[in-house]
């Protein structure tokens, strides 16, 4: 959608919405005892469209002005 499209940050996220995919169920395995994972996890999806606008993404302070505040 070209209205998303920042031109300070070409090729990024910069809006989100709600999306037209919703779990209906989830299912829980244990993995075989040699694999490299703790659990595997199966989702069950159902297509429902909705209308959602689409929302600026409010930005977080970067990593460099996180370790600042921490320092």
């Amino acid at each position: 959608m070209p209205e998303a499209i920042d031109p300070e940050s070409p090729g990024s996220s910069t809006h989100f919405r709600r999306g037209d995919w919703e779990v209906v169920r989830v299912e829980q395995y244990a993995p075989i005892g040699t694999a490299e994972f703790d659990l595997v996890v199966l989702c069950y999806c159902r297509y429902a469209p909705i209308e959602s606008p689409l929302f600026p993404i409010r930005r977080g302070k970067g990593s460099s002005q996180l370790q600042e505040v921490y320092s």
